[in-house]
């Protein structure tokens, strides 16, 4: 049973939350610059609660494909997070889903690439395969030969009970791995013509 309940109001004020811990990827960490905001909106669905980032152009009406600007030039990124209701009258919310993905433009071709993301299924199923690593913030290597991007590496295992047992919890762990992309993702020269 998952603890990563929230009301019905504390849902609707979900997206100060998702701003704060992706302006972290919008501003260089040596460097003074404006803060920068991420649109986080509702996705139309009438069975759960969508919340995705986007930097104010969507390019199509699908989250998963909403996208907004990092530090890098090249790299994009993508966050949403999936609510289920608890009961019918839909007073309570709990958390289902949360994705980041990172994305390499290769201008020239106009194409992009997933290079990693950083996912959390909560209620993933006690039967499911790799359940251990999935329900917490776990990476995937995207960029990389298969199996790698199959792989779920667990980010919290050894405090995982502590991270899921609540919202804040919760996103603090994420917070601390959206930073750590920016640290050593986002500020490295990339090369990957070369890769």
């Amino acid at each position: 049973m998952s603890e990563l309940k929230i009301s019905n109001d504390n849902l609707s004020s979900r997206f100060l939350v998702i701003r704060q811990r992706l302006s972290v990827l919008r501003t260089h960490p040596n460097k003074v610059s404006p803060w920068q905001d991420v649109a986080v909106e509702q996705s139309p669905n009438g069975q759960v609660y969508i919340l995705g980032s986007h930097d104010g152009m969507k390019i199509n009406a699908t989250y998963r494909d909403w996208r907004f600007s990092t530090i890098h030039r090249n790299l994009k990124a993508m966050y949403f997070e999936i609510w289920q209701p608890t009961t019918a009258q839909r007073m309570e919310w709990e958390l289902h889903q949360a994705y980041f993905s990172l994305y390499h433009l290769d201008r020239n071709k106009r194409k992009e690439r997933e290079v990693l993301s950083i996912h959390c299924d909560p209620l993933e199923k006690l039967s499911a395969t790799h359940y251990e690593y999935k329900r917490g913030p776990h990476l995937h290597v995207s960029f990389s030969p298969s199996p790698l991007p199959e792989a779920h590496f667990g980010l919290n295992q050894y405090e995982l009970t502590e991270v899921l047992s609540n919202i804040s919890n919760l996103d603090r762990a994420l917070a601390q791995s959206i930073r750590m992309v920016r640290d050593q993702v986002l500020t490295l020269d990339w090369d990957i013509a070369h890769t």
